[in-house]
């Protein structure tokens, strides 16, 4: 809303760091024998930056940057977190956040984690690293708070958006059950059914794991629209690697107690979701491309993440009882003594406070 930045963020613009990071070579905080949690550095599993021959450390960032974003490469890098880090701290000196008499919210997002877990994989050296480096951001940022608003008076909550699948090659070459799914093979034999019963394709996309009927076009027809999705969710069940479907119609009209079906309800929007959710079989995800990982599926290994509490009020301990992301924002309410948001459908979290 502002027409030009604060000279606050000018400030730190002009420290360049986006080049400073960029303008050496990525290697391991440790040395690369000290990676327990990962596969061998080479493997056919991860994906390269453009123009490596190989995922492996040490990555040449200088000679990398033209052929991958430019500046734009350090969010796949885990200097992102350090800038991020530093522009957090840059904002609340800048914005004299914690200093006035009425409560003051950041929220930070360190997404590099996410830039490098979807291009080399949860067993990469490469993700290993970036938490290591992660948790040395976290320390600094914590100590910069402590010294310049104090001890207790920051209250802070530390979680994630989402886990991630293991590759799904990797899983299948030590026996493990995973696979691929051909959305691009199941959409195209869709329309051809659909033309031959109905003389139209009557499918608009196939996006997210969800078909998008012409909606317009069986009105027009004067077709039973809850009956064409039940066609739809019949046909996709035949092809390997799904294990449901779950219309629109049924999702307007029922409740569901049990995951993976109560997941895909809560976060159905009839407006725009689409008429059909397709769920596909644990460590399954499209065939989009076979290095890397990806996420967006109702089973644990994309849904169980941490949830940290620390400073103000919080004391010592830990829980295994079921929280969820959307506890958060009830629970920082109870703490300020504050009305909950209007769209609020989450539960304060107890036994946390002294």
């Amino acid at each position: 809303y502002m027409t030009a930045l604060p000279e606050w963020v000018n400030t730190f613009n002009a420290r360049k760091l986006p080049q400073s990071y960029l303008s050496k070579d990525w290697e391991t905080l440790l040395p690369i024998d000290q990676y327990t949690e990962s596969i061998a550095d080479d493997n056919k599993y991860e994906a390269t930056y453009a123009g490596e021959d190989k995922p492996v450390f040490p990555h040449h960032l200088p000679l990398l940057m033209d052929k991958n974003g430019k500046l734009g490469m350090i969010r796949a890098t885990p200097f992102g977190n350090s800038l991020t880090r530093e522009f957090a701290q840059a904002t609340i000196l800048g914005e004299n956040l914690g200093k006035g008499s009425a409560t003051d919210f950041l929220c930070v997002s360190f997404s590099s984690t996410d830039y490098i877990g979807h291009q080399f994989g949860p067993n990469s050296v490469e993700v290993e690293d970036c938490y290591l480096r992660l948790d040395k951001e976290l320390a600094e940022f914590f100590s910069f708070l402590d010294n310049y608003l104090g001890k207790n008076n920051t209250l802070l909550f530390l979680t994630a958006d989402h886990g991630a699948v293991e590759n799904p090659q990797y899983l299948k070459d030590n026996n493990i059950p995973a696979g691929y799914f051909s959305e691009g093979k199941m959409t195209d034999s869709l329309k051809k059914v659909m033309r031959k019963i109905y003389g139209d394709s009557l499918v608009l996309c196939y996006e997210n794991d969800q078909v998008f009927l012409d909606r317009a076009g069986i009105a027009k027809k004067g077709l039973n629209k809850s009956e064409i999705e039940k066609f739809t969710a019949s046909f996709i069940m035949g092809f390997k690697g799904v294990e449901m479907c779950m219309t629109a119609s049924d999702l307007q009209s029922n409740e569901y107690t049990q995951k993976p079906q109560q997941l895909i309800r809560n976060g159905f929007n009839f407006q725009r979701s689409g008429d059909v959710c397709v769920v596909l079989q644990p460590s399954w995800f499209s065939e989009f491309g076979k290095k890397g990982t990806t996420h967006g599926t109702s089973w644990s290994y994309d849904t169980h993440v941490p949830m940290y509490w620390w400073g103000w009020k919080i004391k010592n301990g830990s829980s295994d009882a079921l929280m969820n992301i959307t506890d958060v924002a009830p629970t920082v309410c109870n703490f300020l003594n504050i009305q909950f948001p209007d769209g609020c459908t989450g539960q304060p979290i107890t036994g946390m406070v002294k």
